[in-house]
């Protein structure tokens, strides 16, 4: 469920593990935040109602430390969403090609829904063959 640690958390990892690090993380971590790598330029607060199972999730992915905050979490999940609808369309798209293609090709050769089942039973079965 939740998969991405933040990058803060892993280089305070860093900071504990390796003690003559720690000047050259703190110094790249202040770097960063200047730089603006960790502070979002427009970000919009919005309000969000979560059925408590999905809030429940959201509090568990940040208490693992997997994330630094609900809104990552939130965030993380927009971008997957908007990644899956991406490739849903792409998909639609291809079967309206699919479709059209189909009714460029002419009528049916086959009469009925039990003609279709045949040839397709004999396709498989030719395929099994080879």
């Amino acid at each position: 469920m939740c998969r991405v640690r933040n990058e803060l958390q892993i280089r305070s990892e860093l900071f504990r593990k390796r003690p003559f690090f720690n000047i050259l993380l703190l110094v790249g971590i202040i770097t960063t935040i200047k730089q603006g790598g960790l502070i979002m330029a427009h970000v919009e607060k919005l309000s969000i109602a979560l059925t408590p199972e999905m809030a429940a999730v959201v509090r568990q992915c940040v208490e693992s430390g997997e994330y630094a905050s609900s809104s990552e979490v939130i965030r993380e999940a927009l971008r997957d969403w908007k990644l899956k609808r991406s490739l849903q369309l792409n998909e639609i798209v291809e079967l309206r090609s699919l479709w059209q293609t189909g009714l460029e090709s002419g009528p049916s050769r086959l009469a009925d829904m039990d003609a279709i089942k045949a040839e397709a039973r004999r396709r498989l079965l030719s395929q099994d063959a080879e």
